[in-house]
Formats: C-alpha cells, structure tokens, sequence
C-alpha cells in the first residue's frame, strides 16, 4: 500500500512545524507502543555545501499508517534523543520507505539527524545518523569600483580610434582588490552632439558604460543593494575656431545713434571651425574705431565671438583664456579671432526702386514682401484692362510675378500677404469691379491658382484685408450679405467658413484692416458711424468690440509689429494718432503728437525689425506729396526730407524691408502710374567741368563728369560771369560715370559763354567749376578776283528732287507753295557762317548772289511764310566757279509725313493730329507754353491742311508742317478704334541735316526740316494664345507640338461647320490637357491624325508641317508664282511643296542663305508666335514689360513673343 503524508496534522507533523519555526515548546518524546523499534535511520545521499538528502524507513506495520518525518540540528555529542530545539520537516511516503531534502545548510558543517513517525499521540524514532556537509565555495563581494581617469582625445576621433581601459580594479567587502574584464557600451558615442553636429565634430564630455565580466563559478558578486556600474568618462577636444567671415559694410543715415547701429550689426555670424562644420555663435560689439558720434564717416566695429546657447564644460581651468568669448563655450579660439564691419555713415535721402511709373496707370495698390527681402506690388493694371497684376522687383527693374493680368474680370482693391507656414507663399485677396465678389489666388511654382470659391462679397467701394492666423488666410470685409456690416471668413480644409457670426459689427464699416495678434486669435479694426473699432476674436469664435467714443475718424490703417501686437494709426480731430491695441485695457497711446502739422489725406502705419514704428502719409501743407516719420526718443522725426515724392500720391503703402523704409505710391506725377521709392545712402557727388571743344562761331561741344548718385546730368551756361543773368540748361543724354559731352547752338559769333556741368542728387544740384569759351568770329578770307563780276550775276536755283531721282529747275517750295520766297544764311562748309547778308531766293528760283570768292558754300534756307514768319527749311549747297555764275542745289523743302497701321502697314486716313510745344529748356527759353499748341502761318497751297495745327490726315495718311526753326516738338494722334499716338514715347532716333534730330522722344527743329512718320496700333483685347512655362521661361527655341498647335489654332481661329472625319485618336485620352482642342482642330480639318488611329500630340511639327496647317486652315490656293520655290533645292518634290510656295508667297516663310528651306526642321515657339501674330493682324508688344526669364527685351522676336503670352487690353 503506498501512502504519502500529505497534510501532517498528528502531533508528529505538529511538532515538525513547530520546530521549522524555531520555536521549542518543551514536547517530550513517547516511546513506540508495542515496545521495540519501529522505524529505522537510514544513511545519508547527495550531500552538498547546502543540501542533503535523507531516508528513513517503517520497520512496523503498525505505523503503517502514521505520518513520517525528520528531525535535524547541529551535531551535539552523546545526544541519544533529538534535542527540544531540533528542526523537524515532514518527508515523502512510500509505504515502508520515507525520504526529504534538507536545503540552506551551512557548508562544511556536521549535523545530526533522526528518522520518526507519529500515529496518533505516539511518536516512534529510529537511531540518530550524522552527516557532515561539504566545504562552501568562497563568494567574494564588491561593494565598490575604481573608475579609471578621464579619457581626453582630440576632435574628430572615430570610435573605432578610441583606446579604452580592458580591464576594472573592484575593491571586495574584505578590502582587497581585484581587476577584471569590462566590456564597453559605445551606442551613444555615435549620438548627436550640439549644432547639429556628431558628438565627435561637436566635442565636450561622455560618459561611457560597461558591463564587468565575472567569474563564471559565481565566486564573484556585486555585495547586495549596490548598484555598481562601470563607466569611463570620455572628453573630446572642442574644435578650433578657424575663421569668421567678412560682413558687407552696413551703411545708415546721418543722426542713427550707436544703439541703432548696434540694432543694425548681426547677432551672430556663421563661423567656421577646424571640425571642417560651420556654426553661429553670438557677437558683441564694440563702440566702433574711432569712437562712434554719429558724424558722417567710416567707423569699424570689431565682434567678439560668444559661446554658443547651450552649456559646455571646459578641459581644465588652465583653457579657459582660449575660450572664445570666455567661459565654457564648446569651442576654442586660440588666435582670438574677431569679427569686422564696417559702418558708413552718410548722407541718406528717398531714390527710386526702378524708374518711376514703371506701370500704367493702377489702382488698389497693395505692397508686401518676401523673406529674401524682395517687394512685391499687387495692383489693378491698365496694360491688363485693370486686371489684377503683381510684379517684383528682382534687382535691377520691375518684373511680372506669374503672368501679367492673372484675374478674369477687372479688379477694384487688393491685399497680399507672405505666409509664413509654406515656403513663404505669395496670396491675394481681391474684389471683382463687376460683381464685387471676393477671389483668393496664391502663386506657386505653376503660376496663380485660386483658392476655392468664398461666396462672399463687398460693398461697392468696399476694401479688404487679408492675413493669416494659425496657418489658413482670413480676410476681413465689408459684407454686402450682411449691409455693409463686418465680417471675416477664414480658409479651413478647402472651405471658407465666417470667422465667429458674419456681421459682427452691427453696421455698415469702412477702412476695415485685419492683422493677427498674441492675445487674440486675429484683430480687426474700422470706422462705423465715424468712431474707431477694434474687434478682437477670442475662444471659441466670440467677437469682443471695444470702440472709441466721441472720434472722427476720416483715416484708419492697423499693422501687427514683430511681437504680435496690434497698433493702429487713425486720423480724427485732434490729429493723427498711433495707438496700440489691448483686448483688456482698449487703447494705449503710443508716442507722442506732431505727426502733422496739417490734416493727412493718406496714412499708413509699419514697424521695422526692431519694433520703431514708421508711419507714411500725404498732407495738404505739402501738396499731398509724401513724408515719412519714425518714433525716436519718443518723439516722431523726419526720415529724410519732407514732402520727397515728385507729385502727389492717390495712394500709399510703406514697408520696411530689412532696415529699409520703402513706399509705394499711386504717382499723380505720373499719371497714376506706380513709383516705389526708399530710404537709402548715396555716395558724395564730385563734379568737374571740362574746357570746351569744337567750338564754331554758333556752337561749342561742353561737358564734365559727375560721379557719385546722379539722376540728372548736364550743362548750365549764359553770358553772365556769375550765371546771374539768363541762363540755360541742358541735359547730358549719356549715363553713368563715364565723361558726358553736349552740344551748344544757336550761339552768337564772337560772345563769351561761361559754362558750368550740374548734377541733380537725391538731395539737391552739386555745381563743377565755372569754365569760359568765346565763339569764333566770322572772317571772310582775302580772295584775288580777277575780274569779279559787277554787279552779281542773277543765276537759276537747281532743286535735287529725291523722288525721281535727278534734279530739275524747279521751285525748291514747290510741295508747300511755288509761290514762297525763300532766305539763306550762308556758311562755310565746315559750319563758319559768313557775314555777306542773307540770300533771297525768288518764286522763279533767282537770286542775286553775293560777292564771294569761288568754291563751295552751305546754304541754311529758310521758307519766309507769307505773314513774314520764317519757316525751317533745308540746307542747300552753293557753288560758284570761277567766273561768278552760282548754282544752289537743294531737296525739295518736303515736310509731308504718313500714319500707317502698325499691324497692316496701310496708310490711315482721319487720324487728328496735333503739334505742341515740349517741354524742354529751349523751348522755355524762349518763351514758350509747354505743351500747347503751335499757332503756325496758314500757308494757301500747302495741301490739303494748310499748315493748321490741329489737322486730319488724309490722301493716304498724309499730314505735316512747315514749323518754326530752333524749337523742340511732339506730336499727338488720335482716331476711334486706334490706340493714341504719343511722339514722346517714340524710342527711335534720327538725325536730318546737321542740326535736326529725332531723340529720345523730342522732335529738334535746328534749320533743317524733319521728316516724321509714325504707326497707329488698332485697339482692342488681345488674349494669350501661348503660354510660358512654370519655371518662369518661354523657352522660344524649343519646338512646339501638335498638341500645343491644336490649341492655338482652338483659340485663335474661327470654327466653321464641322467636317465629317476620324476624330478619335487611340494615343489621346479624354484626360488628355488638349483632347478637346485636338478634336476641333480634327474637326475643322486644320490637322489630321498620322496614321493607325494615332495622332501622336507631343510630335514637334516641322517647317513644312506648318506651311500645311497654314494652307489648310486659310484655304489658299496653290501660288503661281513657283519660280521663289525652286530656288530652295530640298523643296522640288516634297510632299509639301504647294503649301510651302504658297507660305513663301504670303511672305510667311523665307529661305536659308544657301538656298534650302529646311522644310523637315522643326519650327520653333519663336517663329510659330511670329507666324500667328502676322496672320491675325495682332500688334507686337515690345512695350510690355519683362514677364519671361528667357526672353530679354533684346530678343528678336520679344514683340512677337509678349504679344502671344501676355494678355492685355490697347484702348
């Protein structure tokens, strides 16, 4: 029977418990019953240091049923009977034989034991054995590690280079010591260390961890409760600092004080180091060498560099003077290396950015800037048809941003805005003149897309404001759905949604603006009902409006500074006011009065960088011409001058762009046209006035030179010692530094001129040095006559008449009055007048000639009018042989000019015409009216106007006047359905005779008439057909597809009745970007598939592809005239040799110099826009400005070009 004591609850098992838990209770043992032993102690097994095993044996059946067990205690000698404070422990039973492990027993020790059994109140022992167990092994415990030194290596050292310790010296809770093995963890060596460098580029300090390798018998253990870890600590060297850049020489004003020129300097630079990394550690700067006052000059300021903003721990003490900046700095700076710069103080005054009116005429200015610091006006464009355009100013001249004209319908305002969360992208807001609606674009690398509809609108005349606030574009308004009341909608996934409750204000509001600010989710400000609002929207979507009572408010503009805080500039009764904003205390007062002196008519407000506020405005007292002021030592002063725009402004933004004031106005001086303009310096400006040359008895050639800042440059002149009496002035038509020359007329023989170069600054005329000349005197050389004739001989007039080709005896008046006497002023041929009285020359042609010795003269003709005026005519030749008899060779005196259409090249008859005096120093010194018209002498046979001013072309564009002499002229023309004609925006240049000329858009009558045709352009909308590319190119030497040919001739040309056809294509998705223009240009026949069900869209079509296209889409009929063709010797026999005669024919296509055509060269973009243009009649465009990266103004086929891309309205 097996039995295994399981429970032990006898008073054996008791008992057992009772001594496992050391508590002697004093239980004394009963012998067996019946008498005898029961039970047997058997012999010990599997002693170790710890444990054994222990067996007993059941000798009597009577206990067969009893509970087994064992006691054991550290051996007593001559026990015969376990002691009371024996440990008991229960055993494993299988009936007779019982065993149990003993655990946890001292090594090396012997003990006593005994095998019992109870049953009931009987407990049974066998005899008492003895076992001894085995020696311990020796565990030794650490309670402490040596660490080793700092490592130092120097900068840049792999972690493959790093020499650790291999092994640890540990100390054991005896005091000895002992070395072992320790593996080192090197995971965060590879870590980043600061700048964005690795840990090893960047340098300092790193703790290195390791695990100690311990004996595998577990002799060894860390001593409970320590925590031990073994570490190294590792330095690497900081670098070196190597170099510092060169910092371009900051220039400021006169008066910037040392703290605006230290707000001027960096606040760090980009540095380099021996690590080979670049870094930007902080500079301080000095106060200047010498020390800085403020005076014009060249200060240099010397930058210490700072430790980085972080900490760094230094190697030893003793490094501390290499420190840069001192201090724990994570770098060295062993050459104490400092920054330079230097700091120009100079005279400053407002110039030009770009030339003025570099628009047309514009409207709903906005201006804004990127963060490279480049400006950007947003505006309603009269090139466009008031279209919304932006243009950038990228350096050197004014460029469209995406294309010229980017709405639909014309604009009335706009607002534009850089956001900050995107790469900087450009958005505008603007209103729709038609509808008023409100439309949002933003420029990305593919031109201007509009955001998704707001369904919003404005109130006529209403403007907006546009911003953003947590990422999306706002935009404030007054709400036509709401009467005029405010309102801001916000752009949330795709979605415009109003901001808070449309209408919040309660009423109709004007000059509404909207900026983001701190304590705020955005601010809006406005007039209502003549007060000042603010309304500021706080969580979740409240309106909160604060107003201030009892203003007039004509003026409003709100700007947010550089920390977030609102500010508003209004003008009311008192004055201007500029006010900050506090969504919890109203309005504080910022800055004191004086801002005016008089009422503003405009006013805007900007803070630069460092927070100055900057406010720009127009007042009555100086003719609504512009000044800016800034806060300085609480008090508003003058930036620059007052009043410093040519003319007044309609209206006006300023921005400061890195330091810079800048304004951009709607320029009244040139007819509305934008002028933008900022503070800056200009160099000292040094005149010199050079001798004069090539002087003759009425002219001299004087000039100079004038380096520094110059717009105007010339020469001031009059027969006063001191210029105090009459004087004159003209200007130099060359620029730059380079020495300048202008030529003096119409002088008088034998006077002195006292003569002067001038240059217009930015602050005034800087005058050379008083220089002198005397014109030569007229002397007639003693000639032997021999014989002379007594009297003069009466001789004929021969006229050189040009239009045949010979000369005939013939009234040189003929073409204006055969009747007309005429005069001539005779002069030698090098110019020398001679003083022998004037030559009339007779209706017939006679004259009576002069005593003058043989040879060639100059004749200066002028037409006497039949009041008696002089007329300019021409400059006749004279000769006299030797026996006296004289003939006068002349043109026929032919002042006829001829309008042509700029697109047909036909004459244009009913063109008004008028001439008027310009407004030159000539002309004003003689009196005369700029800009009015010329009262000329009617002249009875000068057909078909009579010399009236004005007067209608007619007889084929026919026109013109017999004028005064020394006048400078400009002519106008004006017919419905042409674009006006302006003489003075006329680049071409032309000299007639040796004193009459055509320049830059002046019309100069010296003595010789000028000869003056001009073109006409057709108004109308002409509509891009072609369009550039994201990237801002044209690319006008690429090939065109047949794709992008389908579509211009889908937008170009007239559709008929569709032709039956294959206008399906495998190769052309309905996805396709030109499948509908394919389809039309297959329907109306234009271009036909390749083959096979294909119409391969991105083949380039070749010359000969084009000539076809062209005779398909005009229907032309095969030319006559084939004898052009044969020339070109890869034409006979080509496929498109009818097309190709018939292009040439219609002077389309030319051939090469060597007698090809080229006919399979594909045709580039350049020469398919100049095709298309010649075939629809469109006018060139040279005049618009620069759109195309790739397409300078000096490009061929510009015209042609900005005529098929840009859109824009001729009226």
């Amino acid at each position: 029977m097996r039995k295994t004591i399981q429970k032990g609850l006898s008073f054996l098992l008791i008992t057992v418990l009772l001594f496992s838990a050391g508590l002697n209770i004093g239980v004394q043992p009963v012998h067996a019953i019946p008498p005898g032993p029961g039970v047997t102690t058997n012999p010990t097994t599997e002693i170790t240091e710890t444990t054994v095993k222990l067996y007993g044996t059941v000798t009597n059946a009577t206990y067969q049923t009893g509970n087994p067990g064992f006691f054991y205690w550290t051996h007593i000698d001559g026990v015969t009977e376990h002691p009371l404070n024996a440990t008991g422990i229960a055993a494993q039973y299988v009936y007779p034989n019982f065993s149990t492990v003993l655990s946890t027993l001292q090594p090396n020790t012997q003990y006593d034991y005994q095998a019992c059994v109870s049953m009931g109140a009987v407990l049974a022992c066998g005899n008492i054995g003895s076992f001894t167990t085995l020696p311990g092994q020796v565990i030794q415990h650490i309670i402490d590690l040596t660490i080793p030194d700092q490592i130092n290596v120097p900068n840049l050292t792999d972690k493959a280079d790093l020499v650790l310790p291999a092994t640890m010296e540990v100390t054991f809770d005896d005091n000895t010591k002992g070395n072992f093995p320790v593996e080192w963890d090197l995971s965060n060596y590879d870590q980043g260390g600061s700048n964005g460098w690795t840990f090893k580029e960047s340098g300092g300090y790193r703790i290195i961890e390791g695990t100690l390798t311990l004996p595998s018998d577990g002799s060894v253990e860390y001593a409970p409760n320590t925590y031990l870890t073994p570490r190294v600590t590792i330095f690497v060297d900081y670098p070196n600092l190597t170099s510092i850049p060169a910092v371009q020489t900051i220039t400021a004003p006169l008066g910037t004080s040392l703290a605006e020129v230290l707000g001027l300097l960096p606040n760090e630079l980009t540095m380099t180091f021996s690590n080979g990394q670049e870094a930007s550690p902080p500079v301080t700067w000095d106060e200047g060498t010498p020390t800085f006052t403020g005076e014009a000059g060249t200060y240099t300021f010397i930058g210490t560099p700072g430790c980085f903003q972080q900490d760094f721990a230094r190697k030893t003490t003793d490094d501390f003077s290499t420190m840069g900046g001192g201090g724990d700095c994570g770098y060295y700076n062993p050459n104490a290396l400092t920054a330079q710069v230097k700091v120009k103080i100079s005279a400053y005054a407002w110039q030009l950015v770009g030339p003025a009116g570099f628009t047309a005429a514009a409207h709903g200015l906005s201006f804004a800037y990127d963060a490279t610091g480049t400006p950007f006006v947003a505006f309603a464009d009269g090139n466009n048809g008031d279209r919304l355009s932006v243009m950038k100013f990228d350096g050197t001249s004014w460029v469209y941003a995406g294309s010229p004209g980017l709405s639909d319908h014309p604009v009335a305002t706009a607002s534009m805005a850089f956001h900050s969360d995107e790469d900087g992208a450009l958005y505008i807001a603007y209103t729709e003149q038609d509808s008023n609606n409100i439309v949002v674009s933003t420029l990305d690398g593919k031109g201007w897309k509009n955001l998704n509809p707001t369904q919003a609108a404005v109130t006529a005349s209403g403007t907006l404001s546009l911003g953003f606030a947590y990422g999306v574009p706002i935009v404030a308004f007054p709400d036509a759905a709401q009467a005029g009341s405010a309102s801001v909608i916000r752009y949330t996934n795709g979605v415009w949604e109003y901001a808070g409750i449309a209408g919040f204000s309660g009423g109709a509001v004007q000059s509404i603006t909207l900026s983001e600010s701190y304590n705020s989710l955005y601010t809006v400000s406005y007039i209502q009902a003549g007060e000042l609002n603010t309304a500021y929207l706080t969580y979740p979507d409240q309106w909160v409006i604060q107003t201030q009572s009892g203003t007039a408010i004509e003026l409003l503009s709100q700007v947010t500074d550089h920390n977030r805080q609102a500010y508003v500039a209004y003008q009311d009764f008192t004055g201007v006011q500029v006010k900050a904003i506090d969504s919890y205390e109203g309005w504080n007062s910022y800055g004191l009065g004086g801002i005016s002196e008089s009422p503003v008519q405009l006013l805007a407000l900007t803070f630069d960088g460092n927070n100055v506020p900057y406010i720009a405005f127009t007042d009555t007292t100086n003719a609504g011409k512009v000044t800016v002021k800034k806060l300085k030592d609480n008090t508003w002063q003058k930036v620059g001058a007052a009043a410093f725009t040519a003319g007044s402004a309609s209206e006006l933004k300023i921005q400061v762009i890195n330091s810079v004031p800048h304004v951009a106005i709607v320029d009244n001086a040139q007819n509305g046209k934008l002028t933008v303009l900022n503070f800056r310096s200009f160099d000292p400006v040094s005149v010199q006035t050079a001798n004069a040359t090539n002087i003759t008895t009425t002219s001299a050639a004087v000039g100079g030179t004038a380096l520094g800042t110059v717009t105007v440059r010339g020469i001031e002149y009059g027969t006063q010692a001191d210029l105090s009496g009459e004087t004159f002035r003209l200007e130099a038509s060359a620029e730059g530094s380079e020495p300048f020359t202008v030529s003096l007329t119409g002088l008088q023989p034998g006077t002195t001129y006292y003569v002067r170069a001038y240059a217009v600054t930015p602050v005034g005329i800087v005058y050379g040095d008083l220089m002198h000349f005397t014109t030569s005197v007229v002397v007639i050389p003693d000639v032997v006559v021999t014989n002379p004739p007594t009297p003069a001989k009466t001789v004929k007039v021969i006229v050189t008449n040009t239009s045949n080709g010979g000369t005939a005896n013939t009234p040189v008046t003929q073409l204006i009055g055969s009747t007309l006497t005429t005069v001539g002023k005779l002069y030698t041929t090098s110019g020398i007048a001679i003083n022998v009285g004037e030559i009339t020359i007779k209706p017939d042609g006679s004259f009576l000639l002069p005593n003058v010795p043989a040879g060639t003269y100059t004749l200066a003709l002028n037409v006497i009018a039949p009041n008696g005026e002089r007329l300019a005519g021409q400059l006749a030749t004279l000769t006299v042989d030797a026996s006296g008899n004289a003939t006068i060779s002349a043109e026929l005196i032919d002042p006829y000019g001829i309008i042509t259409d700029s697109v047909t090249g036909k004459p244009v008859d009913g063109v008004n015409v008028t001439l008027h005096w310009s407004d030159t120093v000539l002309n004003r010194s003689k009196g005369r009216t700029p800009d009015q018209l010329i009262v000329l002498p009617e002249l009875p046979d000068f057909a078909p106007n009579k010399n009236h001013d004005p007067q209608t072309s007619t007889d084929g564009g026919r026109f013109g006047w017999m004028v005064y002499p020394e006048g400078d002229y400009y002519i106008l023309g004006e017919k419905a359905g042409y674009v006006a004609f302006d003489s003075r925006k006329d680049t071409a240049t032309a000299q007639f005779g040796t004193d009459s000329y055509i320049r830059e858009g002046n019309i100069h009558v010296g003595q010789t008439i000028v000869e003056y045709n001009f073109k006409i352009t057709p108004a109308g909308e002409y509509k891009a057909y072609m369009k550039g590319y994201p990237d801002g190119s044209f690319q006008p030497k690429k090939g065109v597809t047949r794709a992008e040919i389908a579509a211009i001739l889908s937008r170009t040309m007239t559709t008929s009745q569709k032709v039956a056809g294959n206008t399906t294509f495998k190769d052309i998705s309905s996805g396709y970007w030109a499948a509908a223009d394919i389809k039309n240009a297959a329907q109306q026949g234009w271009l036909q598939g390749t083959g096979n069900h294909l119409f391969q869209p991105e083949q380039e079509v070749t010359r000969a592809e084009m000539a076809q296209l062209l005779f398909n889409v005009y229907a032309w009929t095969p030319s006559s005239n084939s004898a052009t063709v044969q020339t070109f010797s890869d034409v006979q026999g080509h496929w498109a040799q009818a097309a190709i005669t018939a292009a040439v024919s219609q002077e389309l296509f030319t051939g090469y110099t060597d007698g090809t055509f080229h006919p399979n060269q594909p045709i580039s973009r350049a020469e398919t826009v100049t095709l298309i243009n010649k075939l629809l009649k469109r006018p060139t465009a040279a005049d618009q400005a620069v759109v195309w990266s790739d397409v300078p103004t000096s490009y061929w086929a510009y015209g042609d070009i900005m005529a098929a891309s840009v859109n824009r309205v001729i009226k």
